[in-house]
């Protein structure tokens, strides 16, 4: 477009003589992607759900329950919920949340609880028992986080394991939320 005259890019060109417009511009877009970036990161959150939606305790001792959660991204893990919406007639229902690291040197790390304690639902909680870190209902134990594992890695695993479960317990399971980091 030769004639055609565009005055800011002058003014561009005086402020910063050492660059060229364009790599002036990329920069800027660079700078502005990254803001961008850090406030989804800091803003938003992410779920990932492991459900049982049918009667618990078939899936009792069972390990990988509802797939393998590999890491997309690295994350900061901000809250881990355990619900059971119908509660069972006797015994009691527990999960972990069991990690490996990421492939490593052909082989992927041993798979560890992130829990220094698991979360437990027994027989006198209530209809629609959910319950986060820190939290506490009745006919419950609060799950605790080992705080190793607050940070994972892209390509790290996680999966549900179904320690124990009440008789005629139904639809339950565990939703991780998190961030990106």
């Amino acid at each position: 477009m030769s004639g055609v005259n565009f005055p800011f890019l002058a003014k561009l060109k005086r402020k910063h003589p050492d660059q060229s417009i364009e790599e002036y511009l990329m920069n800027e877009m660079r700078q502005n992607l990254k803001a961008i970036e850090d406030a989804l990161k800091k803003n938003f959150y992410y779920e990932k759900e492991f459900n049982i939606n049918e009667l618990v305790s078939v899936f009792a001792g069972q390990n990988g329950i509802d797939g393998l959660f590999v890491l997309p991204f690295n994350i900061r893990i901000i809250d881990i919920i355990t619900y059971s919406n119908v509660p069972g007639s006797s015994g009691e229902t527990e999960f972990d949340l069991k990690y490996s690291s990421a492939f490593n040197n052909g082989s992927f790390g041993e798979f560890v609880s992130i829990f220094s304690q698991r979360p437990k639902i027994f027989t006198d909680s209530q209809a629609f028992t959910s319950l986060g870190l820190g939290t506490k209902a009745n006919g419950t134990i609060t799950p605790t986080m080992d705080s190793r594992f607050v940070f994972m890695n892209k390509g790290d695993r996680i999966r549900f394991d179904c320690i124990s479960a009440m008789t005629d317990s139904k639809n339950a399971g565990i939703k991780i939320v998190y961030q990106l980091r």
